[in-house]
């Protein structure tokens, strides 16, 4: 990577994989509700414990066609770290 270059191309980057995560997030979004619509009426209700909240997702994912997955526990703050850090 040249230095010259280097932020450009970060920014790219950063801005493709922005993209892509939006487009997973919508697509899980949309997942939800084709295949649990009673779900999100009382999410924002309920508190879920974290394998309740995997055995959720997961089944959605599957629904979906998705096979290949993993969830990763993170600390409350890592969004708010820098990339190096993380």
């Amino acid at each position: 990577m040249s230095i010259g270059g280097g932020a450009t191309t970060m920014q790219v980057a950063l801005s493709t994989l922005f993209n892509l995560q939006s487009l997973i997030l919508n697509r899980i979004s949309k997942l939800e509700l084709t295949y649990f619509p009673q779900l999100l009426s009382s999410v924002a209700d309920s508190t879920e414990t974290d394998s309740a909240t995997v055995e959720r997702l997961s089944a959605i994912l599957r629904g979906g066609e998705v096979n290949d997955f993993v969830f990763k526990r993170v600390p409350s703050d890592y969004y708010d770290r820098s990339l190096e850090e993380r």
